[in-house]
Parts: C-alpha cells; sequence; structure tokens
C-alpha cells in the first residue's frame, strides 16, 4: 500500500473487526465523521488527491475513529495497528523540542504528541518554549505544504517579512502566514498561494511565534530545507493593537 488512499481505503474496510463491529465502515459514514462529502473520501481512497490537497486534520480524525495508526496512515511506517508513540520510538527520534497538533494549539493544557530536535545550528537561538506543529491549510503552497512540521518560537525575533504563526477570525486552528506592511497603516497576514485572502493583523495577541524552520513531514530520513524569515525588524512601538 504505497499511497495514503490504499491504506484509508484498508483501514476502513477492515475497521470492523479492531471497533468490533458486524458490518463495514461505509465511505458515507466515514464522510460523516470527517466532515466531508462522501466523494471527497472516495477521491482520497482512489488517489485522485495529491498528498498536499488531503486535509491533515481530517485525516487524524479518520485515524483515530477507524482506531489506526495517524503516522501509518499519513506514512506507510510502521504498522496500521502500532502505537504513534512506539512507532516514533523505532523511528528513533529524540527528545527534543514538543510537537503538537494543531487543534491543541488553543488548549491552555497542551500534551506533547512526543518530541523532535531542530537543526543543530538553531538550538543556541532558540527560547525554551519553541514548538514543532503541522502546517495545516495550503496557504503558503508552493514554498510550504500542508502537513509539513514547522518549528515556531514564541520568543522569536519579529519582522516583516517572517513567516508567523497567528489566530486568525473565522478560523478554528492557528495558521501560518508572513508579515507584510499595510500601504495606509498596520502590518498584514499574507498567504503565498492566491487563493487565499490577506488579512489584517488586528493585535499582537494573535501572534503565536515566529515560524524558523520547516522540514517534510515524518520522512524517514528528514532532511532540513531552509530557515525562514528575513526583512527587516518590525516596530513593535508603533504596533496599532486595535
Amino acid at each position: 500500500m504505497d499511497t495514503i488512499g490504499d491504506r484509508l481505503r484498508f483501514a476502513r474496510e477492515s475497521a470492523n473487526d479492531r471497533l468490533g463491529r458486524k458490518f463495514k465502515i461505509t465511505q458515507s459514514e466515514l464522510a460523516d465523521m470527517m466532515g466531508v462529502t462522501q466523494p471527497s473520501v472516495n477521491k482520497i481512497e482512489t488517489n485522485k488527491l495529491k498528498r498536499g490537497e488531503i486535509d491533515v486534520i481530517k485525516l487524524m480524525d479518520a485515524a483515530k475513529y477507524l482506531k489506526a495508526s495517524f503516522l501509518w496512515l499519513a506514512t506507510g511506517n510502521g504498522s496500521m495497528e502500532q502505537e504513534d508513540s512506539r512507532l516514533l520510538q523505532d523511528l528513533e527520534f529524540q527528545k527534543g523540542f514538543p510537537v503538537y497538533w494543531p487543534q491543541d494549539l488553543n488548549s491552555s493544557v497542551r500534551q506533547p504528541q512526543f518530541y523532535m530536535n531542530a537543526a543543530p545550528l538553531l538550538h543556541e537561538r532558540l527560547s525554551k518554549n519553541a514548538f514543532f506543529t503541522l502546517v495545516n491549510d495550503d496557504g503558503m503552497n508552493p514554498h510550504i505544504n500542508m502537513g509539513d512540521l514547522v518549528l515556531v518560537d514564541p520568543g522569536g525575533s519579529l519582522q516583516v517579512g517572517s513567516y508567523v504563526l497567528a489566530r486568525m477570525p473565522g478560523q478554528k486552528n492557528p495558521m501560518l502566514r508572513r508579515i507584510v506592511e499595510n500601504e495606509e497603516d498596520g502590518y498584514l497576514l499574507k498567504a503565498i498561494n492566491p487563493d487565499f485572502k490577506t488579512r489584517e493583523l488586528e493585535k499582537l495577541d494573535d501572534l503565536i511565534g515566529v515560524a524558523v524552520e520547516f522540514r517534510s513531514f515524518l520522512l524517514p530520513a528528514i532532511s532540513y530545507k531552509s530557515e525562514l524569515g528575513g526583512g527587516r525588524p518590525l516596530n513593535i512601538i508603533d504596533f496599532k493593537k486595535g
């Protein structure tokens, strides 16, 4: 099973045994649980969607519902019934900075899923509160894909042009965007993908942290792509909190 679609179909069709059910879970039932349509599930299972087009959060929900390993479902590593924590030990991830799922970032009590190390040259520059999370939309595509891991530093140097993780009106989970100057006054949160709207940065409290590194999600041999950032310092004193 080389694709997410193949693994999702197998997990769905075999879930009745793990759940102690008599009948198989249908695409419609799985779609209702994921909050999508049945044709959307069918597109995933028949490999009509590219990897970056599959919503990571909904894939997590599907794995939980089907009692299947999310990491196996997303990457093919390990086995379907293997606990994710055990799989990560097998992949020899060392304890470093915590990794939080996007839906956990708004919680006052965050539970790390596992830990990962940053690039060696970044360690001494990061605050103790730095963490990894998953990019959960295609707003920064093609530079950064949905499902990539991004290292966020709440104590990082904030600059015009920086990539930041921010809370945005109408969005359940924080989004990765780039800070740009507004022609009139203030600052904007801009996506690279033209299909996503540019939004005004209303207050500093909406910023969770500065993105300093990103990498492809959970490849067996992780390679560092590049460090994000650049631009001139953001003058916080003149910032309008609104």
